[in-house]
């Protein structure tokens, strides 16, 4: 597997040499469409798509204002960071969400983007029916039993963040800030623990965990006899995982670096 870098475009206004994406043929300066979404805004699925996932990656700019609004549709306010902070949000069917986001990070990162411990990567899975029809006792009992094998595999920054707290009896599956919470505006499931990176690589080794893990969310979810059979038992979040998977040697390198990754390139 390849990442091409994405292409330096002139801005068709100030012919500055800028990461654009699809969106706009300006730099941020020239765009006239720059402002940030509010935080509550959101992309819709794709239409007849099966299998859609919603990433959410956090970030920074250098300067004193969120200046990455010409890279994506949706990039958006968000609360909990200052004024130069914000989220960019894409919903893309399953088979493109990792090149999605990797291809997004990247543009982030060459107009000047940082991440820091306050950023996170939020990703949303399909529950696979609507929220409240869902076997929320199985989500619990699912992430509580593999929650200790993840936290492992994150910097401390994750491990002991407000933001994305672990299940317990006062952070049930469906508190916004646990780490796996049932969302109460979509039919998604979302996993907050993954710190933000705007390494490609690294977005797309998560991203594979997530694609892994969708079916046996959605297994709980329904109850069903491949769950109780298979996955009820489960603690560790390797066993959930294929062997040879761009995922499973993802968390991995992440075992082996004591969870704090600084790199990743999967070859």
């Amino acid at each position: 597997m390849t990442i091409a870098l994405p292409e330096l475009k002139l801005c068709s206004r100030c012919f500055e040499k800028v990461a654009t994406g699809n969106r706009s043929k300006y730099c941020y300066n020239c765009d006239q469409r720059k402002e940030l979404k509010s935080y509550s805004a959101s992309p819709k699925p794709p239409a007849r798509c099966a299998t859609p996932m919603g990433v959410e990656l956090e970030c920074f700019h250098p300067e004193t204002r969120f200046r990455v609004s010409h890279l994506s549709t949706f990039v958006c306010r968000d609360g909990s960071l200052p004024p130069n902070g914000g989220e960019i949000k894409l919903c893309k069917a399953e088979s493109k969400i990792e090149q999605e986001i990797a291809d997004v990070a990247q543009r982030a990162s060459l107009n000047g983007c940082k991440v820091d411990k306050h950023c996170g990567l939020h990703v949303h899975i399909p529950l696979g029916m609507p929220s409240r029809e869902a076997n929320g006792r199985n989500l619990y009992t699912l992430f509580s039993n593999i929650q200790d094998s993840v936290f492992a595999l994150m910097p401390r920054s994750r491990q002991s963040n407000r933001y994305c707290n672990k299940l317990s009896a006062t952070n049930s599956i469906i508190s916004h800030y646990s780490w796996a919470s049932m969302s109460s505006k979509y039919p998604t499931l979302e996993v907050r623990v993954h710190g933000a990176t705007l390494n490609p690589w690294k977005t797309i080794g998560w991203l594979n965990v997530m694609k892994q893990l969708r079916p046996v969310i959605q297994a709980a979810a329904s109850d069903s006899i491949e769950w109780q059979e298979n996955w009820k038992n489960t603690t560790n979040i390797f066993d959930l995982l294929g062997y040879q998977s761009i995922g499973y040697k993802y968390l991995r390198a992440r075992s082996l670096a004591s969870g704090s990754l600084t790199s990743f390139v999967f070859n």
